[in-house]
């Protein structure tokens, strides 16, 4: 009896209820797709991939990059760079898979904040150069996840998805064979307690 009651007051102890609300807000997972690397797109990807949340693989870094038409929902893009560089000059470089989504795990790179960011775009006429696209005006200083502060709609609480700018104004083509986005709630200052 008293080994249980020892477990259930660790178990009891290790909870976090911002956390656990953050992450009950998310939903389920879409029935459609299987959890991998094209899951959720502009979603707070460290949320659920880290010590607390539990999903593998254990992620530093993971985000969506969108394409934000000006008349119509902000979709998913393939093949643009993600540039970090940590407070120690580590520097690190993601390429959005076909659904948007990049990602670190924490095997592979454990950045020093605060980090800084950019975006580089691939150049139409040389595959292999990389133009700059975007710089992050201000550091990243918390979070390994984009979606945390990048949520969608665009408001006092956040600055909107991250999205590129297609070199010389041509527009990516929308994805096919993605599950739709799954943005998290407005990020605020409040406890949900």
């Amino acid at each position: 009896m008293r080994r249980l009651l020892l477990c259930l007051l660790f178990t009891v102890g290790c909870a976090d209820a911002y956390l656990d609300a953050k992450i009950d807000a998310l939903g389920p997972e879409d029935p459609s797709f299987e959890p991998s690397e094209i899951h959720r797109p502009g979603a707070p990807c460290v949320l659920c991939h880290s010590n607390y949340g539990g999903a593998e693989p254990t992620m530093a870094i993971g985000g969506t990059l969108f394409y934000e038409p000006a008349d119509g929902e902000p979709y998913p893009v393939a093949g643009y760079t993600v540039r970090v560089v940590d407070s120690e000059g580590q520097t690190l470089d993601m390429v959005s898979n076909r659904c948007g989504n990049f990602f670190v795990t924490r095997d592979d790179f454990t950045p020093v904040y605060p980090m800084r960011a950019e975006l580089l775009a691939p150049d139409p006429a040389t595959p292999d150069k990389l133009l700059s696209n975007r710089a992050m005006a201000s550091r990243i200083s918390r979070d390994g996840s984009c979606g945390s502060c990048h949520a969608h709609p665009a408001s006092s609480f956040s600055p909107g998805v991250v999205f590129v700018v297609p070199p010389a104004g041509s527009p990516p083509a929308p994805p096919q064979g993605c599950p739709p986005p799954n943005y998290a709630a407005q990020p605020n200052t409040k406890d949900p307690g």
